[in-house]
């Protein structure tokens, strides 16, 4: 069946399960955020993308956008900003949106060697990622997006499958629809047994998987949108901070953090930064 034809069955239903959901907000208001609500009646994509996730069938579809709108209520999600979160998350560049492929889609990028398992931080870092996710969702509407998981460089120290089965959980549960397709580059040899786990809690959209090493990123990604890094030609700052970020020194008593632990902290992130600055603008 023709991808248009699809796509024009899928919207006949948005009306079903626009007014099911309604009907559950109307009984328990107190379970959703307003903002979310009002997406859902006037965004006709905020109903869609549930109704294309779910193969047409509506009662798993009501069910899944239930779901999400709860978690983002009890997420906090409307009510936070990544001014509230460490600028070293942004300038370490760890995950960042950068340029688009061929049809447009902007290119969620995560340089994974980066990451590293900090209980304390993990609840932030995962709200800062999510935020990144968030902003990407809104901007890319359906149009969808693409995920390039960088594995340059990367150790056992890195493979934090917590964060990994929380990402993608993330995309799938609360964000249906939106990811189109994932590049897995530079994948070692040694760490391809934890990637077969990551593709079994892809299920059944592993077949969007793309692998490349090397210079094959060329042929994914368009030379103009490929950061100059990976050998391409674009040249975006993909380090800096938005307005009103402040340091982890800065947000450190806010957090309940010790002065040991700022330092910690911030001696953690500093090689990465100075390597993020690095390749963004090609000075040692």
């Amino acid at each position: 069946m023709p991808e248009s034809k699809l796509v024009e069955e899928d919207r006949e239903f948005i009306p079903e399960l626009r007014q099911q959901f309604l009907d559950r907000y109307n009984k328990e208001p107190e379970k959703y955020d307003e903002i979310d609500v009002r997406k859902v009646e006037i965004n006709d994509w905020s109903v869609l993308r549930f109704i294309k996730y779910n193969h047409q069938d509506i009662s798993k579809a009501v069910d899944h956008l239930d779901s999400a709108l709860q978690w983002r209520k009890e997420f906090g999600l409307n009510k936070r900003s990544e001014s509230d979160l460490p600028k070293e998350f942004v300038k370490a560049g760890a995950i960042f949106p950068y340029g688009c492929d061929d049809k447009g889609r902007t290119i969620i990028y995560m340089r994974v060697k980066v990451h590293k398992k900090v209980p304390k931080l993990m609840e932030y870092f995962r709200q800062f990622v999510v935020g990144v996710i968030e902003r990407v969702d809104i901007e890319s509407g359906e149009t969808g997006y693409a995920l390039l998981f960088d594995l340059t460089g990367i150790g056992f120290s890195n493979a934090d499958m917590d964060f990994l089965q929380f990402f993608i959980n993330t995309l799938q549960t609360y964000y249906p629809y939106g990811m189109r397709y994932v590049i897995v580059y530079n994948l070692p040899r040694l760490l391809r047994p934890l990637w077969t786990i990551a593709k079994l809690w892809l299920g059944s959209d592993q077949k969007i998987i793309k692998f490349a090493n090397g210079d094959e990123i060329k042929t994914l990604i368009p030379l103009d949108q490929l950061p100059k890094y990976l050998g391409g030609e674009a040249d975006i700052d993909f380090t800096k901070a938005p307005d009103g970020c402040k340091s982890v020194i800065e947000l450190g008593p806010k957090y309940g953090f010790t002065d040991d632990e700022v330092e910690k902290y911030m001696k953690m992130f500093e090689p990465h930064m100075k390597e993020a600055h690095q390749l963004v603008h090609g000075v040692k």
